[in-house]
C-alpha cells in the first residue's frame, strides 16, 4: 500500500514537472534576451585572456575590439542588465571553467547595487533568471541560484514556470515560438534590426544618434550615499570574488565606469561614496579606480558621449577604453596622477553649466516643477522655453525666456512638453516630458 502511494506521488511529480516544463517552453520569451546571446558568444570564442564583469554599463562601455589592440590581449565582456556581483562571480566561474587561460579580471562597481535589498528580502528574481539559466555547468548554476535566492523561493528554482521566469506577452510569445519552430532560436539568429546581431565579444555599442526614447535627464534616479544602508550581502559578494581570483592566481582590478555629472550631482555626497570604496579596496589590497574622478585631460565626457544619463555610446566608449588601457598598462603612480582627489575638486574644475533638469510631476498629474542640476554661480540666470508638442507637425510655444519653474499641462490634451534651458542666455540643452490630461476634469 505504501509502495503504491509512493509510486503515485512519484508519477504525479514527474507528470507535473513535464507539464510545467512544456508550459514554460511556450511562455518563456527569451528569444532576444541579452544574457542568452552573450553566454552563447562566450562559449563560441576561442580564447579569453582578460574578462570584464558587470551590468549594462559595462557592455555599453567596454569594447574588446579597441582594448585587444591596446593591451595585446583577448578580452571579453561578460555582463548582463542589472547583474549584481554575486551573478558576476557565477559568470566568472563559468567563463574560467570554459576558458582556463583567463588571467586578468576587471570588475565594475555600480553605485546602485550597494543599496539593493539583501538576499533575504529579495522578491524580484527576473535578472537572476535572465542570465543564470544559460550557465551550462549545473554545479555553478545551482550554486548561484541557491546562494542568491531566499530559501522560501527555492521551489521556484526547480520550476520552469517559477516566479519572475516569464511574463504573458502574446507578441513576444508568438515571436519566440516562431523562432523555435524555424530554428532561428537555436541557431542564435536574431530578428532583423536587433542590436544582438552586432554583439562582439560581449560588447554592444549605441551610436551617438541612437538616443534612449526615455528622457535621460528628467527624473531623480539616485539617492544620497549612506554607509548604513549598504546591502550587507554586498561585502560578501566582493570578498567571494577576491577569494576566487586569489585562489586561481587571477589578477583583479575593481573600477567604476563614468556616469553623467547629472547623476553624480543628484547623489549629493558622491565624495562620501568614493572615499568609502577607496578605503575599502585599499584595506583589501586591491586596485580600485573611479573613472568619475578622472581628470579632464585624460577623460572628458559630455552629453554627446552618452546614450542616456548612465550608459555611454560608441563615442564615450572609445574615450573610456583609452583610459582603461592606460590603467592596465601603466604603474599605479602614474595612474594616481590621472585622478582628482575628490568629486568636489572635479566639479570645481568644470565650466559653469546646467547638467540637466529634474522634472518632478505633481501628485495630481496636471502640472510639474523643474529643478535644474547645476554648478552655476549665484549671479547666473537659468531661463526656459516651454513648448507644447501635440504631434510631429504641431508645436505651440507656451512660455519664452522665463525663469518660471512651474508649469501646468494643457488641459484635455496629450503630447509632450519640450523644455529648452539656457544659462545666461546661452542654449544648453532640451528635454521632453510626455503627458496625457484627456481624462482629467
Amino acid at each position: 500500500m505504501i509502495k503504491k502511494r509512493i509510486l503515485k506521488i512519484a508519477l504525479f511529480c514527474v507528470f507535473f514537472y513535464i507539464i510545467q516544463y512544456c508550459i514554460g517552453w511556450f511562455l518563456i520569451t527569451d528569444y532576444d534576451y541579452f544574457g542568452r546571446a552573450v553566454m552563447h558568444n562566450m562559449y563560441e570564442v576561442q580564447k579569453i585572456d582578460g574578462i570584464f564583469l558587470g551590468n549594462s554599463h559595462t557592455y555599453r562601455a567596454i569594447n574588446p575590439k579597441i582594448l585587444d589592440k591596446k593591451l595585446g590581449l583577448e578580452t571579453f565582456v561578460l555582463a548582463s542588465p542589472g547583474l549584481e556581483l554575486d551573478g558576476s562571480l557565477a559568470l566568472l566561474k563559468e567563463a574560467h571553467n570554459i576558458h582556463p587561460e583567463i588571467k586578468e579580471v576587471y570588475v565594475d562597481i555600480d553605485f546602485v547595487h550597494l543599496n539593493n535589498p539583501p538576499i533575504k528580502d529579495k522578491s524580484d528574481f527576473h535578472q537572476i533568471w535572465r542570465i543564470g539559466r544559460y550557465i551550462k555547468n549545473r554545479r555553478i548554476k545551482y550554486d548561484y541560484f541557491f546562494h542568491t535566492i531566499p530559501a522560501k523561493n527555492y521551489f521556484d528554482i526547480i520550476l520552469e514556470i517559477g516566479k519572475n521566469k516569464f511574463k504573458i506577452n502574446p507578441k513576444k510569445i508568438k515571436k519566440t515560438l516562431q523562432a523555435k519552430l524555424n530554428g532561428d532560436y537555436y541557431n542564435y539568429v536574431f530578428p532583423e534590426g536587433s542590436e544582438l546581431n552586432s554583439i562582439y565579444k560581449g560588447y554592444i555599442g549605441k551610436e551617438p544618434d541612437d538616443k534612449d526614447e526615455r528622457n535621460p535627464l528628467d527624473e531623480v534616479i539616485m539617492e544620497a550615499f549612506s554607509e548604513e544602508k549598504i546591502n550587507p550581502d554586498w561585502f560578501g559578494f566582493v570578498q567571494n570574488i577576491i577569494d576566487y581570483c586569489n585562489a586561481n592566481n587571477l589578477k583583479i582590478i575593481f573600477y567604476s565606469l563614468p556616469e553623467s555629472l547629472y547623476d553624480l550631482m543628484i547623489i549629493g555626497n558622491y565624495d562620501d561614496y568614493s572615499s568609502f570604496l577607496k578605503n575599502y579596496f585599499k584595506n583589501k589590497n586591491c586596485a580600485y579606480y573611479d573613472l568619475n574622478l578622472c581628470k579632464n585631460e585624460y577623460l572628458s565626457l559630455g552629453p554627446s558621449d552618452y546614450y542616456d544619463s548612465e550608459h555611454l555610446n560608441t563615442n564615450g566608449s572609445k574615450k573610456v577604453c583609452e583610459v582603461i588601457s592606460s590603467l592596465i598598462l601603466y604603474d599605479s603612480n602614474k595612474n594616481n596622477n590621472m585622478f582628482y582627489n575628490s568629486f568636489n575638486e572635479r566639479i570645481a574644475s568644470e565650466a559653469e553649466t546646467v547638467f540637466g533638469l529634474n522634472i518632478l510631476e505633481n501628485e495630481d498629474m496636471t502640472s510639474f516643477n523643474v529643478i535644474p542640476v547645476t554648478n552655476k554661480k549665484d549671479n547666473s540666470i537659468i531661463t526656459y522655453d516651454y513648448s507644447f508638442i501635440k504631434d510631429k507637425n504641431t508645436k505651440e510655444l507656451l512660455l519664452h525666456n522665463t525663469q518660471n519653474s512651474y508649469i501646468e499641462y494643457p488641459k484635455k490634451s496629450k503630447g509632450e512638453i519640450e523644455i529648452k534651458y539656457y544659462l545666461n542666455g546661452d542654449y544648453v540643452n532640451k528635454v521632453e516630458k510626455k503627458f496625457d490630461t484627456r481624462w482629467f476634469r
